[in-house]
């Protein structure tokens, strides 16, 4: 075990499984009522999701059970530098509320998909008034960027970057265009005023 790394192992899981846990609780209910499946997604997207989700569960799992086996990963975010590691325990509890909130107002639209169900309807409450995709910013501005900052890790917060680049160029242009195909001028009028991960008036 690496100095000062025993508490930071036991809160990654614990800030992992909070977050799954409301993750898993909506997106069961959500499956009672329609599926799309994941095989429905172009192969590029899923192998693009496995390609960059692989890497950074298996880094997650190495920190937490031999951190030892990967020094060459390391920040050393250690003295006075060890408040940023608490500031990115703070952010992945923060994404818990976030992602509550975003489901709670998503309901029985959530998708495993970028692909829109029969029964979706256009979701504008919430934190919806103001991003489009909140789930993808929780996820790639508070619970990554905050986990790789827990673990101390260059390649999770490099791997972070790639993430929120694949989501904003990749997933969000793919999405969006299934929306506006089912929803027209009123997802057209609703991009018009909100920002895709962040408000638009930041």
């Amino acid at each position: 075990m690496l100095a000062g790394d025993a508490v930071f192992r036991w809160l990654v899981p614990l800030i992992l499984l909070a977050n799954l846990a409301v993750s898993a609780t909506y997106r069961a209910r959500a499956r009672r009522m329609e599926v799309i499946e994941r095989r429905s997604e172009s192969r590029g997207l899923i192998l693009a999701r496995l390609g960059i989700g692989l890497p950074t569960m298996v880094l997650l799992v190495v920190f937490v059970i031999a951190p030892r086996a990967i020094p060459w990963s390391r920040l050393p975010l250690t003295g006075s530098w060890i408040g940023l590691r608490w500031f990115g325990v703070a952010m992945g509890v923060g994404a818990v509320p976030l992602v509550w909130w975003t489901l709670s107002n998503l309901g029985t639209n959530v998708s495993e998909t970028v692909l829109t169900k029969d029964s979706h309807q256009l979701v504008t409450s919430g934190p919806y008034q103001w991003v489009r995709h909140p789930l993808y910013a929780a996820g790639g501005l508070l619970l990554l960027p905050g986990l790789g900052l827990v673990t101390a890790s260059w390649v999770l917060l490099a791997l972070n970057v790639v993430i929120v680049g694949t989501i904003r160029w990749g997933i969000v242009p793919r999405e969006e265009a299934a929306l506006e195909e089912k929803f027209e001028e009123a997802y057209r009028a609703y991009r018009a005023t909100t920002g895709a991960l962040l408000p638009r008036w930041l």
